[in-house]
């Protein structure tokens, strides 16, 4: 998975509340000298769940768009 495309925790907002990390089902949060932390990366699997149990908006999960060709570009 892309780095740039794993949630993003802001630790100056997180307040160690550790509610996301239940939440996460994937295992891939923890906490760490009592903040959130996305200990195991390549379990992530985005389903935004730690984003929404946040209390303080310290998780930001960055979406990436990408444009599919028009249909008579697309190869059957």
């Amino acid at each position: 998975m892309n780095s740039m495309l794993l949630p993003q925790i802001d630790v100056t907002l997180c307040n160690g509340c550790g509610l996301c990390v239940p939440r996460c089902q994937s295992k891939a949060l923890g906490m760490v000298n009592g903040k959130a932390t996305l200990v195991e990366p390549m379990r992530c699997n985005y389903d935004a769940a730690c984003e929404q149990a946040c209390p303080v908006e310290a998780i930001a999960l960055p979406y990436q768009i990408v444009f599919a060709p028009p249909p008579e570009e697309q190869k059957l």
